[in-house]
């Protein structure tokens, strides 16, 4: 095993050196002189045919066509079978001599013919029957011969530099082909190494078969000495054991020898999986080269699109704080107006009630006279006028001796202090504006009248309807303003968080509802500012 590894690697290695002279002494020969004769240059053998898209329509073996299909691309540019490839888009098919480097080369072709891009150009040389044909007789007078070779020459000196050139060029595709079985043989010399660990129990083990063959060969001598010396049956018995301890050396012979062939036949695996592995490793760097510019595009343009979403990002900001500057600014001012139109309508409050008690004076004093003119006589003096609302008592009026006429001027009072109420209640509802109803009087009124007075209950009436009036048109207008009902809602949630806070946080009681208290203040003065600024805007 061992030297047939080692012959497989000096074939390689004699392989490349040998292709690599050879191209060495054709360059040279090619640079020293020029051709005596020139029957036809080599490339008359050859035609190059460009394939586009769609199958190529022929079947190679190895480099040969061995087959063309009909009405095929191939059959189309003039593909023949016998045919050989030499060129793959200007690549040179590797020639090889071994069966390794023949499976070697068709893979490499197999694989140029895929990734070839198209339209792609390939070479075929004609078969050697259809050379010998072209190829045309040699003049036989020596003048013209010479006179045909010096004009080839001087014709062919361009063609042979251009050869040069590519002759150099394929000189130096041998030598990375040589280094690169260089570094292949030094892989394999790595594999042998590995081998022949591998194979060194195995080693051992024959070694120990032939030291026993040795044994049973000196059995053998020792029993053909007892031969001359023993009995029959003593022949026969050693004879026996001989078969069968040499029986025993050929199975176990037998079995080393096959364990060998294995370990050959999975070294050529790891020969063939190495070079499949070397191939996957190049297609996968020809995808990954794409693939890299591509995503450094994505990244670059990832980091440019990051960019202007930063600046849209500060710009949105400014314009926030601008016009959030602008609503403070605006605010300010609606807060102001508001106070001085709360101030406004404060005055004017004061000034309504002045009215309304001075017209309730008046309305009391008028019926008290009305009276007082219907019972007392014309030449009597004027009696002194009663508060407003309450009745004279009858010790205090003049004995009347008709009293029919004391129930008439009575029923006549009732009807004035009614039409009196009702004249103070529609004054009160035009000095306020937004006044309640009669109709929606609260309940509490009588009692209030009987126990501090009717100028008392009226006076409370009109600061509960001012005040429920006031209430009710911030309440309307925050209901048809969305906007402003978001922030009233909004700032109630601080508010109550702020309390849960505090409650949170007091350690006693008092502290508690030190913050409630706080907290009970703060929400009035938002209501207050939320009335002015809704008054505002309802102005």
């Amino acid at each position: 095993m061992d030297t047939w590894i080692k012959s497989k690697a000096d074939q390689f290695a004699q392989a490349a050196h040998q292709h690599v002279s050879a191209v060495h002494q054709s360059a040279s020969k090619l640079a020293e002189g020029v051709l005596d004769s020139v029957g036809g240059a080599p490339d008359d053998f050859r035609k190059d045919l460009e394939f586009r898209e769609g199958p190529l329509g022929f079947t190679l073996e190895g480099d040969l066509v061995v087959a063309v299909a009909a009405d095929s691309q191939a059959a189309q540019l003039g593909v023949e079978i016998g045919d050989r490839l030499v060129k793959v888009d200007g690549y040179e098919v590797p020639s090889y001599e071994s069966g390794f480097e023949e499976q070697r080369a068709r893979a490499l072709i197999a694989k140029w013919l895929k990734e070839m891009p198209r339209p792609g150009i390939l070479t075929f040389e004609l078969p050697e029957s259809d050379v010998e044909d072209g190829i045309p007789e040699s003049p036989r007078n020596d003048a013209d011969s010479q006179t045909d070779a010096s004009g080839a020459a001087k014709a062919g000196a361009g063609v042979l530099q251009a050869e040069l050139q590519r002759v150099q060029e394929q000189r130096k595709k041998l030598a990375a082909e040589l280094q690169e079985s260089q570094e292949r043989g030094a892989a394999l010399q790595a594999e042998l190494e590995a081998a022949r660990k591998d194979l060194a129990p195995t080693a051992r083990r024959a070694q120990e078969l032939e030291e026993q063959l040795q044994c049973a060969k000196a059995q053998n001598k020792e029993l053909l000495a007892a031969v001359n010396v023993g009995s029959a049956e003593e022949l026969t018995r050693l004879q026996r054991a001989l078969a069968d301890a040499e029986e025993a050396a050929r199975a176990r012979t037998s079995a080393a020898e096959r364990l060998q062939t294995q370990q050959a036949q999975e070294v050529k695996s790891l020969a063939a999986r190495l070079w499949e592995a070397e191939a996957a490793l190049a297609a996968s760097r020809q995808q990954v080269e794409p693939l890299e510019q591509e995503l450094q595009g994505f990244r670059q343009a990832h980091e440019v699109e990051l960019e202007l979403l930063q600046k849209e990002q500060e710009r949105l900001q400014e314009q926030k704080q601008q016009e959030l500057q602008e609503l403070q600014g605006q605010l300010e001012e609606q807060r102001l107006k508001a106070e001085v139109e709360m101030q406004t309508m404060r005055e004017e409050l004061q000034r309504s009630q002045d009215l309304l008690a001075e017209a309730q004076v008046n309305a009391a004093a008028a019926a008290v006279e009305a009276r007082a003119a219907r019972l007392a006589p014309p030449a009597e003096a004027p009696v002194a006028v009663p508060a407003a609302g309450e009745e004279l008592e009858d010790e205090e009026l003049r004995p009347l001796d008709n009293f029919a006429e004391v129930a008439d001027l009575r029923k006549r009072i009732n009807l004035l202090e009614t039409r009196c109420a009702s004249l103070q209640r529609r004054l009160r509802s035009e000095a306020l504006g937004s006044g309640p109803r009669p109709s929606s009087r609260p309940g509490w009124e009588l009692k209030v009248a009987a126990a501090a007075g009717p100028r008392c209950a009226a006076l409370a009436v009109a600061v509960h309807g001012v005040a429920l009036g006031s209430l009710r048109g911030f309440t309307e207008r925050l209901l048809k303003s969305e906007a402003w009902l978001w922030v009233f809602f909004a700032h109630l949630v601080v508010l109550y968080t702020i309390a849960g806070s505090c409650s949170f946080s007091s350690a006693s009681l008092d502290a508690g509802r030190g913050a409630v208290d706080s907290l009970n203040a703060q929400l009035a003065a938002k209501a207050a500012g939320a009335t002015g600024a809704q008054s505002l805007r309802g102005a």
